[in-house]
């Protein structure tokens, strides 16, 4: 008998065929950390709250607290709070403790409200927010971009990885490379999502304000060729080209060649093809694809080494063993030997880790109000001297009258005489002035 399907924006989920298996989400294991006592007594509205009248009163936020507030099922009304908490997180001194549920239950819970550029936003500024992707979390996250053909949003989210120079186990690598392989299909800028929507046609574009600071001196440009690449394809090159050295020698070249294509390092790229031995494997649908990329590159002209990197690959084409079939078929068997291989491990893992990020969250709570009652002892205990102190002087007022006036005496202050009469001209002094000669007279 079917069931009924209440809420339809989950419908997909259902009969949707993911790479991972349904176990590898480990939803059971995630879930059950909204049975524990703290998380049982949250409410996010209030919660909320109390966080903004503490941030007002203490001036930063404590990571437990956001722990606590993202680890909470998020529902969409709260994205903006989201946001703005850990930004506000992210530039306090706090940041250095957050804590490693706190990234893992921001990416999970914007997965399942599907909030997929936020996300990727999040993930794309590390400086203002601080949220880093996991294996685990990885895994979760391109396996539903996949399956749901967002494949631009997967590519950026592989090239991350390539940022962070962490491509996880054998799965992130899969998927990673198969990401990149769909993305090239059609490739589209990596838009950042939030941007401010293009202005409307007929409307006049209004002028910039120009604002010009005076500066010490400037810096010379520098270009790091890493963090400082901005467009996709280079982006997407280099995240092919990193991952190489980790695939099988036949993949490892092909993906290479392709990568160092796409990066626009054509230089290099010569190099690797005069170093091709005869027969050595390569797959012919990357070397075709390499090829297209290539010979639709603007400006050819303008580009050192492009025209002959082209004719490299097509005068060695001939004395390759080139492997043909579908490129994306054997991507897909890697992944899934991969899968067999490494899912067992990684929910057993990951479970264990729920586990603990549960304990570590009752261990930091219970430390933070230890720290707030010592504190708050010490205020009590100050406050009381203050008014012992007093009641002190009150009893022995007459006793120690003496010592009281010559205190008072002290804090007297006690200001210079200031003369009010008729101020005195200053002395004019006369530059032309000669003094006179003086002579001695000798009776």
């Amino acid at each position: 008998m079917w069931k009924q399907v209440r809420n339809l924006r989950y419908l997909h989920k259902i009969s949707a065929r993911t790479y991972l298996s349904s176990s590898y989400q480990c939803s059971d294991a995630w879930n059950s950390r909204l049975n524990t006592p703290i998380l049982q007594k949250i409410n996010l509205d209030s919660y909320l709250f109390d966080l903004e009248q503490k941030y007002q009163q203490e001036g930063k936020f404590s990571s437990i607290d956001i722990d606590i507030f993202c680890n909470k099922s998020l529902q969409e009304n709260h994205i903006d709070e989201l946001f703005d908490i850990l930004h506000r997180l992210r530039i306090s001194e706090e940041t250095t403790n957050t804590l490693d549920s706190t990234h893992h239950a921001v990416i999970r819970n914007l997965m399942s409200l599907e909030k997929y550029e936020e996300l990727v936003q999040i993930l794309n500024d590390p400086l203002n927010y601080g949220i880093f992707l996991d294996t685990f979390s990885t895994n979760l996250l391109l396996d539903t971009l996949m399956e749901g053909n967002k494949f631009t949003l997967a590519a950026k989210v592989s090239s991350f990885l390539m940022l962070q120079e962490d491509f996880g186990n054998d799965i992130t690598k899969a998927l990673c490379l198969l990401s990149c392989w769909k993305y090239l299909e059609n490739p589209e800028p990596f838009e950042q999502p939030g941007e401010a929507p293009p202005v409307a046609e007929g409307k006049p574009k209004k002028k910039p304000e120009e604002v010009r600071i005076r500066v010490k001196y400037v810096r010379n440009p520098f270009f790091d060729d890493h963090f400082d690449l901005r467009d996709h394809l280079q982006i997407v090159g280099k995240t092919l080209y990193n991952l190489r050295l980790h695939l099988s020698p036949s993949l490892g070249r092909s993906i290479e060649i392709l990568g160092l294509a796409l990066y626009g390092k054509y230089e290099e790229g010569i190099k690797v093809i005069s170093g091709l031995k005869g027969g050595e494997e390569i797959y012919s649908q990357v070397l075709e694809k390499s090829l297209e990329v290539l010979r639709a590159v603007e400006k050819p002209e303008e580009k050192e080494h492009l025209q002959e990197f082209i004719e490299a690959i097509e005068g060695k084409k001939a004395n390759l063993k080139l492997i043909d079939g579908d490129f994306e078929q054997e991507v897909r068997r890697l992944l899934a030997e991969a899968v067999i291989k490494c899912e067992k491990e990684d929910i057993s893992k990951q479970v264990q880790i729920y586990e603990k990020w549960c304990q570590d969250r009752q261990q930091k709570l219970d430390e933070e109000l230890l720290r707030l009652r010592r504190a708050q002892a010490v205020k009590d205990i100050e406050k009381m001297t203050q008014e012992m102190e007093a009641e002190e002087q009150k009893l022995w007022f007459f006793e120690n009258e003496d010592n009281l006036d010559l205190q008072i005496e002290k804090k007297k202050v006690y200001y210079p005489k200031r003369w009010f009469g008729k101020k005195k001209k200053p002395r004019v002094i006369d530059e032309g002035y000669v003094p006179p000669e003086v002579t001695t007279f000798r009776k």
